[in-house]
């Protein structure tokens, strides 16, 4: 046995401190996202299943901005600057549009909501505001700074609504 024999055991001991840190962020808060385009190359597709309310500027060649389960708005003066710009929403869409070197076209679904549009046709040569489809089962507001007209080259219904209202200042409507 063991008994009357001598064991050394050597071992080495540290010590220190270890800090965890854990952060967590609410999952339902709202996310601050900016879009930086170039208005003439520049390619966004904006989709969520809750609202899309636009804070700031979107500067992009072509956007499509789609809720899948709520509303489109907008903060004061947050306009969507774009040739190429389409709108999707469930529950209303309420937008400030606006060119840069074509025709304004507007393209806005919404399957329940109102529609409120307001288009700024922004050239000195081109203040053509063309209604391509608009549409809705509520209400509908288009005010245009520029001629305000049919977009279906084919004279077929551009825009329904529950209530249709067309303003346009400094040009004229179809």
């Amino acid at each position: 046995g063991l008994w009357g024999k001598t064991v050394t055991t050597t071992w080495k001991e540290t010590s220190g401190m270890l800090t965890a840190y854990n952060f967590g962020v609410k999952a339902d808060n709202e996310i601050g996202i900016e879009f930086v385009g170039n208005s003439t190359g520049s390619v966004g597709n904006i989709t969520s299943n809750g609202n899309i309310l636009l804070g700031g500027d979107i500067n992009m060649g072509s956007v499509d901005i789609i809720s899948t389960a709520g509303n489109i708005s907008h903060l004061d003066d947050a306009t969507v600057i774009s040739d190429d710009a389409s709108f999707k929403a469930v529950t209303g869409i309420d937008v400030i549009q606006k060119n840069v070197s074509k025709d304004l076209h507007l393209n806005a679904v919404s399957d329940s909501g109102a529609i409120n549009i307001q288009a700024i046709a922004a050239n000195a040569n081109i203040n053509d505001v063309y209604i391509d489809n608009v549409s809705t089962t509520g209400s509908v507001s288009i005010t245009a700074e520029g001629d305000l007209l049919n977009g279906k080259t084919d004279g077929s219904n551009c825009l329904t609504g529950n209530g249709i209202t067309l303003q346009s200042y400094n040009g004229s409507n179809w």
